[in-house]
């Protein structure tokens, strides 16, 4: 029943061919950092301003039934449903543009951090935020976004062996990673990285979605 809008119609199985285009966009960034050493720490600020900025949009929300229903299907589509109907033998086309899954806007990004170094153990903390100027979809990223970033790194054996912590955490939307790592140097030239990536939070955030994709990462450096 369509009596509320006429030119909607409802057809299944429906089957698309989808055609991706790369585009290229310039981005504007003003911006300015500083840095003061307060006894035996070290804070550091900076911020931004972005001008068309390309941000991720959660791609299930072009593609769902909410975001599919408010498309305008174009071409013979209509006439070919209306008229003769649709089947395997004489299936019905038309052609709908998406939305853009990268949407473009203005934002602010600022960041405070300070860092020390304490009995050899070096220790970094710092907060990031993204706060959008224009109103834009919902996107993965949370308006305002905020992040912690933690580092600690300590060295052994001569600074042959070292052991490193990063991690960070999203407080708005909760995503997070932890990625522990230690390295040694077999000789000057040579050194060995083992280290495990854990990611985790909602899947409509910007860690999250990588949720899945914990790894084990194994590295080997040689310099010459």
């Amino acid at each position: 029943d369509h009596k509320e809008d006429p030119y909607r119609i409802a057809l299944a199985p429906l089957h698309a061919l989808t055609t991706l285009h790369q585009e290229y966009s310039m981005i504007h960034m003003t911006g300015a950092d500083g840095a003061l050493a307060i006894g035996g720490f070290t804070v550091r600020a900076e911020g931004a301003f972005f001008q068309n900025r390309p941000y991720l949009r959660n791609a299930s929300d072009l593609v769902g039934a909410d975001g599919l229903g408010q498309l305008r299907v174009r071409g013979p589509f209509l006439q070919q449903a209306i008229g003769r109907g649709c089947s395997k033998l004489h299936p019905c086309r038309g052609r709908v543009t998406l939305p853009e899954l990268f949407p473009r806007g203005d934002a602010v990004e600022w960041g405070i951090g300070v860092d020390t170094l304490y009995e050899g153990v070096f220790a970094l903390l710092q907060m990031n935020q993204i706060l959008q100027v224009n109103p834009a979809p919902q996107l993965l990223i949370d308006d305002p976004e905020t992040r912690f970033t933690v580092l600690l790194r300590r060295q052994f054996l001569q600074d042959r062996l070292e052991l490193e912590l990063r991690s960070a955490y999203t407080i708005d939307s909760g995503g997070w990673f932890v990625f522990p790592r230690v390295s040694y140097a077999v000789t000057d030239a040579l050194r060995v990285r083992l280290g495990y990536l854990a990611v985790g939070g909602p899947a409509r955030s910007f860690l999250g979605q990588y949720a899945a994709n914990d790894e084990v990462v194994l590295q080997a450096r040689y310099s010459f």
